[in-house]
């Protein structure tokens, strides 16, 4: 459900399995291009107290990007178009970003939305409307190690001059 009134499917595009086109109203998300990572790692490192290992977090941010396509069987009151702009509106609403924010994920930006045209398999001019957004999260990796437990150090007089 979108808004009053407005009811689409959010599927995720190019599966496997889908056959044809949607036969209702969907909006279709994808992840395009590759992640971009900002900045540099941070590393925070702590005793793990129940191993008595060293362990060190190693954590990156991470920028992503997704699409939204919209589809709309025509006639019908509501167009392919309503259901974009709709959609980038509750994105953009406290609570999507809040929803978001609990899973450690926010929204960077909102691109504008397209409407490009093509031709169907009638024949018949179609339009596919579409907006990018980026979102940022955090990925973590830990890795670890026994503790140094102890250490000797022997130093002797150097006899050969050095």
């Amino acid at each position: 459900m979108l808004a009053q009134g407005m009811t689409v499917e959010v599927r995720q595009s190019y599966q496997p399995t889908q056959q044809g086109a949607n036969s209702g109203n969907a909006l279709y998300f994808s992840k395009i291009g590759g992640d971009k990572l900002h900045g540099y790692p941070k590393r925070e490192s702590y005793i793990d107290n129940g191993t008595a290992h060293m362990q060190d977090k190693i954590t990156q941010v991470i920028e992503s990007m997704w699409q939204i396509t919209a589809w709309a069987r025509q006639p019908q009151e509501f167009t392919a178009s309503d259901f974009a702009n709709t959609a980038a509106m509750i994105m953009q609403t406290d609570y999507f970003l809040d929803a978001l924010r609990e899973s450690g994920i926010s929204i960077l930006r909102i691109s504008a939305i397209r409407n490009i045209n093509f031709k169907d398999d009638r024949d018949q001019t179609q339009f596919s409307p579409s907006f990018d957004f980026t979102l940022i999260s955090e990925r973590s990796i830990i890795l670890g190690g026994k503790v140094l437990q102890s250490t000797e150090i022997n130093l002797k007089e150097a006899t050969n001059g050095y």
